[in-house]
């Protein structure tokens, strides 16, 4: 039982878990400042009335102690003790408050020490990675086995290495983000997946229109490759109780940005990110295609365009377009950033763009069905994307 009683900071009313009226025992908390609701008293509203931020999860409260009622024959007199002025939630008064400076110092020296320690972490995971198939085909088990199967055999091959570094940079940017404490796990883990077949795809120069026919025979011919990602990426999982316990990180009291910067940081996270994914997506949509089926944009149009423009050719050209208007129509910035500009007009802008750009391609005289397929799988990776897209805006 609790020591003391806590009220809902909507309504006032004391936190109960057993409270008699069922909808009101299920608690929350907000994320940034720590405030406690009743879960029936945030479906109104969006905001903490405390902080103004979105953030919330269900927490677990003991009991209030009893309510003891003391009756007194006199009437005493109430002075107020002292005035509390609220400006948009923020209470400002005499209360102490703490230094800004300071909070900021201890915070960058903080994140210094988690990105450090992240990095040896994934590091250890990379290494442990790297031999574990090497390990597991050993008669049998011993230090001195393992040693020498480490120390004095010769060093695994370049893709294997390769491999077991980009699952564990990927996976320790899953795994170690500070955001996942908002509940976006698996957004992330997500787009780990999808970041780390993108990756084989091109470290092992594989085309995905292959995989569906030759998937076994990839696996079983990269068996020791996979072996080191997937030991790599659990050996990431593993490690993270020791992170958190070793690079705890303090929360800055909330700060507001302005809201014309807060919309502007997020849509240049929101360009950035596409732009990314767009590149990925049509690597891989036109990288397996031979010289001959890409003839140039300038042997059929000559656009008032610099020559690296109308060089590219019109199977790559289709690639970009059909990206651009799957950017424009799926891609938005997460929530939680709070990006309040939608900038309809010029999305639709480049949706148009787009289209015409596919269409003027399509009516050049060459086969179409490569721009057509060209088309499908630009779309189907940037679908894809969408996870990586919102891990990275």
């Amino acid at each position: 039982m609790a020591q003391k009683r806590v009220g809902c900071y909507a309504c006032f009313q004391t936190l109960d878990p057993k409270d008699k009226i069922l909808r009101l025992r299920a608690v929350i908390k907000c994320e940034t400042c720590g405030a406690l609701y009743h879960a029936a008293c945030r479906e109104d509203s969006e905001v903490c009335y405390r902080c103004a931020t979105q953030k919330f999860h269900a927490v677990r409260i003991a009991r209030p102690s009893r309510l003891v009622i003391t009756a007194r024959p006199y009437t005493q007199e109430i002075k107020p003790s002292t005035v509390i002025v609220l400006d948009k939630g923020q209470s400002k008064g005499k209360a102490k408050t703490s230094n800004r400076i300071v909070d900021i110092i201890v915070y960058s020296v903080q994140s210094l020490w988690a990105i450090m320690l992240a990095w040896i972490m994934v590091a250890l995971a990379i290494g442990i990675g790297i031999y574990v198939y090497r390990i597991l085909q050993l008669p049998f088990l011993s230090i001195k086995t393992i040693m020498d199967a480490i120390i004095r055999v010769d060093p695994p091959s370049f893709f294997i290495m390769m491999g077991a570094i980009g699952s564990g940079l990927i996976f320790g940017f899953v795994c170690y983000s500070r955001v996942l404490a908002s509940g976006r796990r698996f957004t992330y883990l997500l787009a780990g997946v999808i970041s780390l077949v993108c990756f084989n795809f091109w470290l092992l120069n594989i085309d995905p229109r292959r995989i569906l026919f030759t998937g076994p025979e990839i696996f079983y011919g990269y068996i020791e490759f996979f072996y080191a990602q997937g030991s790599t990426a659990i050996a990431v999982f593993l490690l993270i109780p020791l992170y958190r316990a070793l690079a705890p990180l303090r929360v800055l009291p909330e700060h507001t940005f302005p809201a014309w910067l807060q919309n502007i940081y997020g849509w240049i996270r929101l360009l950035i990110a596409s732009v990314l994914v767009g590149l990925a997506a049509v690597y891989f949509a036109t990288h397996w295609l031979s010289t001959d089926q890409q003839p140039k944009v300038s042997d059929f149009y000559q656009f008032k365009l610099p020559n690296n423009l109308t060089e590219v050719s019109i199977i790559t050209a289709s690639a970009i377009a059909s990206a651009l208007i799957i950017a424009a129509v799926f891609y938005w910035p997460p929530q939680f950033r709070e990006v309040q500009w939608r900038l309809g007009f010029i999305r639709l802008l480049l949706v148009i763009t787009g289209i015409i750009t596919i269409g003027l391609l399509y009516r050049t005289p060459i086969n179409p069905q490569p721009i057509l397929n060209t088309l499908q799988l630009t779309s189907v990776i940037m679908m894809l994307g969408i996870p990586i897209q919102r891990a990275l805006s």
